[in-house]
């Protein structure tokens, strides 16, 4: 069902994930994620993400390094990350894509997540 070559590109099945994770399309330097829980997406999942995320990338934002610009909402029971890579140094952006995948274990929950989920 899903492109596992496409995985392999951002490096998915290299990150040891806590739950199901694919890349189903691209579009170009934007990512979005859409996480799904095994019950409902609460106000408490998006804060736990949106943590998460920060606890990940607070080195480099102390360094000032850009790794991207970052939104988390919740959308039809679901969590919503918005990734945009603008501007992102090549070197960093790997770190941004897989990053988000590898902070969102420490939230609980999360049964999968669908990158570009819509595009393929």
């Amino acid at each position: 069902m899903y492109d596992i070559t496409a995985d392999n590109m951002i490096g998915i099945p290299n990150l040891s994930l806590n739950y199901e994770a694919h890349l189903i399309g691209l579009d170009g330097e934007c990512f979005h994620y859409t996480v799904y829980f095994n019950s409902s997406c609460t106000d408490d999942n998006i804060r736990a993400i949106n943590n998460a995320i920060d606890d990940y990338f607070e080195q480099y934002y102390k360094d000032d390094v850009f790794i991207g610009d970052i939104d988390v909402f919740e959308f039809q029971n679901a969590a919503d990350i918005e990734l945009d890579l603008g501007n992102v140094d090549e070197k960093y952006q790997n770190l941004a894509i897989q990053g988000i995948l590898i902070s969102l274990n420490k939230v609980p929950d999360i049964k999968l997540v669908l990158i570009n989920e819509g595009l393929d």
